[in-house]
């Protein structure tokens, strides 16, 4: 029996059962600081792995000792253990022979420390007994508090790490871990939200991370920061779109100026400190045009430390999401029949859902046209554009279709609502300084009751586009929500260009990133 959590791109499983049995990379051993194994007959972990392993483990390891309380050393599985390493972490300080002490420091070092191994050797897997129940006494209710948050804060940073698994034998420490765990998820998954509004004061922040008290703050306002930061993005869509060697260094640039210059203090220190997974950012309609996404801190921009979704504010009443259709998928590519790149991310896209039995409709060259976007929309639960993007006479974004453009206007009154508007447009934005005009589309398409939608904040390489649409759908399909999804499409962008090319950083979302749109229950992480 398990429960499972979804920790970012990570699972969190609490498992009733053997620990010796579980074929993961790592198996975590609760030992004495001397490193002394119990005997192969005795009530402990440290029995029970050596029973598996043998006695030649157990000589190995007590040469590796004594450590300090809280480290942690690793030795190869032996025997008939299913694991291919055994992380042995002092737990427990041996006093006397009969005598064993810990503190929450030494348990809490033992998980971190076990952890950092795991990570240096590149584990994808790790499983950890309750620390500190049986020798030291701990009660339950104390060890799965301190072991569930030091993980689950690991799991939230960078890591090769996929799945953390807690081996419980009794029942009782099976819903100790397992009711810490259910506190712990709903802690990190909730989100925070961030408004910035223009007052007659200035510039005000607003974050709201869900306790009695709301931190606000607020710098001075000048047109002239919307210029700076404007020249700041044309430098950095150009360095971005000719494929510079110093882009990343332009993103660091704007990022570094969004982060201290714009964003106020007391948010910064927040933000930093904040172990949420999710934010929801709210701009006033002056301000959507900044890319606080891109704030970057000197080590992360906001858009890799939190999942984001941005809100639109309307007013009036907004047009209620329609009955959701049964994962009906629409793909408009190259209506222009010049953009090859577009039209491999069309038939690309096509396989792959149809390869996992979605109902895909394609629609390519002339057929991509306004009457049959018009047709097909009302049956769409996912819309996926990849094509010409221009922009009107009002400075608005709209698609090339192949019977004219696709206009913001033309949105207004429609009663088909896809859950899903994603938007690879490829074509400049004329000055646009910070490329609103490219999501102007987009917020159309929330107002007329769409949830999500994905745009990018300038023009994206064929390939990189292609790539970053499969990484999310595929992630999607595999049942993991839109935040997750595009952590995972920016991630494997990253790794396919390199750490010069910051393609990865373009695509910004509108919606909850706890949903997800191809499934009816998208929010709950249990199994």
């Amino acid at each position: 029996m398990y429960r499972e959590y979804c920790i970012g791109p990570r699972r969190l499983k609490i498992f009733l059962g053997d620990i010796t049995d579980l074929q993961v990379d790592a198996i975590v051993n609760s030992e004495n600081n001397d490193l002394i194994m119990d005997r192969p007959d005795g009530p402990s972990v440290s029995g029970a792995i050596r029973r598996r392993a043998g006695d030649g483990m157990a000589e190995e390891v007590a040469r590796l000792g004594p450590i300090e309380p809280g480290q942690a050393v690793v030795t190869p599985a032996s025997g008939s253990l299913r694991c291919r390493y055994v992380i042995h972490a002092a737990v427990v300080k041996r006093s006397t022979p009969i005598e064993h002490k810990t503190t929450p420091s030494i348990l809490r070092n033992s998980v971190r420390s076990s952890l950092e191994v795991a990570k240096a050797f590149g584990m994808k897997s790790i499983a950890f007994p309750a620390f500190g129940v049986r020798a030291a006494q701990v009660p339950r209710e104390v060890s799965s508090d301190l072991m569930i948050e030091e993980v689950t804060r690991f799991l939230q940073g960078e890591s090769p790490l996929q799945e953390v698994i807690f081996a419980l034998l009794d029942p009782e420490s099976f819903l100790a871990f397992f009711e810490r765990a259910i506190l712990r998820y709903v802690e990190i998954t909730a989100p925070i939200e961030l408004s910035a509004s223009v007052t007659p004061r200035g510039l005000e922040f607003r974050l709201d991370e869900g306790g009695p008290v709301a931190s606000t703050d607020t710098i001075p306002y000048e047109e002239s920061l919307l210029a700076d930061i404007g020249q700041r993005f044309q430098a950095l869509q150009s360095a971005a779109q000719r494929r510079l060697i110093d882009a990343d260094g332009r993103l660091r640039a704007l990022g570094g100026f969004l982060w201290n210059f714009v964003i106020p203090p007391t948010i910064r220190d927040r933000l930093q400190q904040s172990e949420a997974a999710n934010l929801v950012l709210r701009l006033d309609d002056e301000l959507q045009g900044i890319p606080i996404e891109l704030a970057w801190d000197g080590r992360s921009c906001l858009i890799e430390k939190f999942r984001i979704g941005r809100q639109v504010s309307v007013q009036g009443s907004l047009a209620k999401p329609g009955p959701r259709q049964e994962n009906q998928v629409v793909i408009f590519c190259d209506a222009a029949a010049d953009l090859p790149g577009a039209h491999a991310e069309g038939v690309s896209l096509f396989r792959l859902f149809g390869q996992h039995g979605l109902s895909v409709e394609l629609r390519g060259s002339k057929r991509a046209s306004r009457s049959s976007l018009y047709s097909l929309l009302p049956s769409a639960n996912v819309l996926h554009w990849s094509g010409h993007g221009l922009c009107d006479d009002k400075g608005q974004h709209c698609w090339s279709l192949a019977d004219g453009a696709l206009h913001v206007d033309d949105l207004m009154g429609m009663a088909a609502r896809p859950q899903l508007v994603f938007s690879n447009a490829c074509g400049r934005d004329p000055d646009s300084m910070l490329g609103p005009a490219r999501l102007a589309l987009g917020q159309a398409f929330l107002r007329m009751g769409a949830r999500h939608f994905i745009g990018s904040l300038w023009e994206i390489d064929d390939s990189s586009s292609r790539h970053f649409a499969m990484a999310f759908y595929r992630a999607l399909i595999d049942g993991r929500d839109a935040g997750d999804a595009l952590r995972a499409a920016r991630a494997a962008v990253k790794e396919r260009l390199g750490p010069g090319r910051i393609d990865w950083a373009a695509y910004i979302h509108y919606g909850d990133p706890r949903e997800n749109p191809l499934q009816r229950n998208s929010k709950n992480g249990n199994h």
